[in-house]
């Protein structure tokens, strides 16, 4: 599986989601091949580096969708 995380609106998350997000996490982990995280803030590029022991081979940070797209296809 290949997952893209648009985070480019992103303000701040419930308190209550991040137990949903851990399970979600927990889940899918091992069917994940690639992670893309989309947006604009440093804190992402900061997430994807940690995520990618979690979620799958890779997870990188882009600025632009289309070319994690590109990217997720590649």
């Amino acid at each position: 599986m290949k997952l893209m995380l648009d985070l480019t609106a992103f303000g701040w998350e419930r308190v209550g989601a991040r137990g949903a997000d851990q399970r979600f996490g927990h889940e899918v982990h091992e069917k994940v091949a690639r992670m893309a995280i989309v947006g604009h803030t440093k804190w992402q590029e900061h997430l994807a580096h940690l995520a990618a022991p979690f979620y799958g081979e890779a997870a990188a940070s882009f600025d632009d969708q289309d070319v994690a797209w590109a990217w997720l296809r590649s």
